[in-house]
């Protein structure tokens, strides 16, 4: 169902940014920035964590939750606005698939990061930088 109402999305906002591209004089490449930085972020996380997962890290140690209210809260959707009346009931169904709290944190963002390392081994990508350690 998710992919049956956002796919049609994904597709006009490429041919849009095709077009934009196009008007300004510039070619669409797979070489661009703009697609460099799709491929190496939202497009390989959904690839291998999936949009829960990536919900839940970007709202940090609290979740997802903590992304819907401040973040969410801000956007407006084309397609309507989800039923507040059944929110909760997704959000508690991410939480106990994921949990919240520092610990289930670092343990998705040691899961997404390995996933992540490797999947861009194969196609040659360089291997994102490892953050400094805090505690150093």
């Amino acid at each position: 169902m998710f992919w049956k109402v956002f796919e049609p999305k994904v597709c006009r906002c490429r041919v849009k940014n095709a077009l934009d591209l196009q008007k300004a004089g510039r070619e669409p490449s797979s070489r661009s920035p703009k697609n460099d930085l799709v491929r190496a972020s939202l497009g390989l996380r959904y690839a291998t964590i999936g949009p829960f997962q990536s919900g839940t890290l970007g709202g940090g140690p609290a979740g997802m939750r903590h992304l819907v209210t401040h973040v969410g809260s801000q956007m407006t959707f084309d397609i309507g606005k989800p039923d507040p009346a059944r929110m909760d009931e997704v959000l508690a169904a991410v939480e106990s698939a994921y949990g919240t709290g520092e610990a289930a944190y670092e343990r998705l963002v040691a899961l997404r990061d390995g996933r992540t390392r490797t999947a861009l081994g194969p196609l040659g990508w360089p291997q994102p930088p490892a953050l400094p350690d805090p505690q150093e």
